[in-house]
């Protein structure tokens, strides 16, 4: 069997939508020939935690680890408690001085991230254990995009095929707008970019519309393979509808995502249609916006029928998707929305159930969805379309008509097999 080292920052424990492509990966390679050899960090500074992920991790997966020195650990000695991270930090509304400092720092002098420090002790510890052991392939999956930077090193010293993995946009990342990133910082990123994508063998998006964008910037012929999902997580999808109209939303909902008129529309909605307001429950399993929280709780309709859940295990999200009715995507407002595909959306998919878009309607997530048809995509100034999808979905749910089909080109096993295909054509 084939051994090939994949670079991830993200492994169980550690819970959230970065863990889930490689984890899923390295469970199923070895039925295409390749043994992958896990190198992660061993104290990862992470928001979430999930234990059940464990469970997801081949018998025949090897890890190996390597201590890493976060700056994020000054701040805490500062502060004298655990300060916000990126994503808690940008989506406060009363930033601290200390926060606002912290923020411009991130994205001027810490690039292409706070892991850059792992780099270089990092590739010093692996290195030796990839010529004693005669590891030929290596894979790099970002963000963070720092480890591609141990890529880069790893490949300037050994003889070894390099397949680059990018989740997210990297130069062109809609994020760095609110780091407060300068031109300096931005040619810093387009720099170690361009680095990284020309020492690559291969290129690798998740979506065809950044793969676009990529290949347009720098020239070559990028490969897509989406995110997808676990079919052996939905062998027991139960077909039957709950006994309410529940619209449920998965993941992270931030300021990027507040949808301010499909909150109108289910508020209307309900006070004008009383069949749907007795049927009706909205419920929000992830990190919700602080504000959006609290105007949702203080609401004087949608309070009465909202769930916010928090985060909620893998293994158990499994089972909630069964009790909805309608799955929620929420696209971001930002530049990269186009290409952004939501890891959930392939869950969503495979649950079985109709699926509410709200987001560029010519998108690649749009275009799944109608390709597929497995629901309605809207775009989000479009207060009568969204209106019309919910009714729509709702009489689909009173009809009790279901989703057919599972979309079987996404399942975990047949893009495992791609990344293979890809991986035996480096030789």
């Amino acid at each position: 069997m084939k051994k090939v080292l994949i670079i991830t920052y993200y492994w169980p424990p550690s819970g959230g939508s970065g863990v889930q492509r490689w984890l899923k990966m390295s469970k199923y390679l070895p039925e295409y020939g390749w043994q992958p050899i896990i190198f992660t960090p061993a104290n990862p500074d992470f928001n979430l935690k999930d234990e059940s992920l464990l469970e997801d991790i081949h018998p025949q997966v090897e890890i190996i680890k390597c201590p890493i020195w976060e700056p994020y650990q000054i701040l805490d000695l500062i502060k004298g408690k655990k300060s916000k991270r990126e994503s808690q930090a940008l989506d406060a509304s009363n930033k601290s001085i200390m926060d606002r400092l912290a923020i411009w720092v991130r994205g001027n002098f810490l690039i292409p991230d706070p892991r850059l420090f792992w780099a270089k002790p990092a590739s010093k510890f692996i290195i030796p254990y990839i010529k004693e052991h005669n590891i030929q392939w290596m894979v790099t999956t970002s963000p963070p995009h720092s480890m591609h930077l141990v890529g880069l090193r790893i490949k300037k010293k050994c003889n070894i095929k390099w397949l680059v993995d990018l989740r997210d946009p990297w130069s062109d990342w809609d994020l760095l707008s609110k780091f407060k990133t300068t031109k300096w910082a931005r040619k810093r990123h387009q720099k170690l970019e361009r680095k990284v994508i020309q020492h690559a063998d291969k290129v690798i998006s998740v979506s065809p519309s950044w793969a676009a964008d990529l290949d347009k910037r720098y020239n070559i012929k990028s490969t897509v393979i989406t995110n997808g999902y676990d079919a052996n997580d939905f062998i027991t999808v139960n077909d039957r509808l709950p006994s309410k109209f529940r619209i449920m939303h998965v993941g992270l909902l931030n300021a990027f995502r507040v949808p301010n008129l499909l909150l109108k529309a289910l508020r209307q909605l309900i006070e004008t249609n009383q069949d749907l307001a007795n049927d009706f429950e909205l419920y929000l399993a992830g990190m919700v916006d602080k504000q959006l929280q609290d105007m949702l709780e203080s609401d004087d309709v949608l309070g009465q029928c909202t769930i916010i859940k928090g985060y909620i295990p893998h293994d158990e999200l499994l089972r909630e998707y069964h009790h909805a009715a309608v799955l929620l995507m929420l696209q971001n407002q930002t530049s990269n929305a186009k290409g952004h595909i939501p890891g959930k959306v392939f869950e969503y998919l495979a649950a079985k159930r109709w699926i509410l878009g709200i987001g560029n309607e010519n998108s690649d997530v749009a275009n799944i969805i109608e390709r597929e048809e497995v629901g309605v995509f809207c775009n989000p100034q479009d207060f009568e379309g969204i209106s019309n999808a919910i009714l729509g979905l709702y009489q689909q749910y009173k009809e009790k008509t279901i989703v057919q089909h599972a979309a079987a080109r996404y399942t975990r096993s047949n893009l495992a097999k791609q990344v293979a295909n890809l991986l035996d054509s480096l030789t």
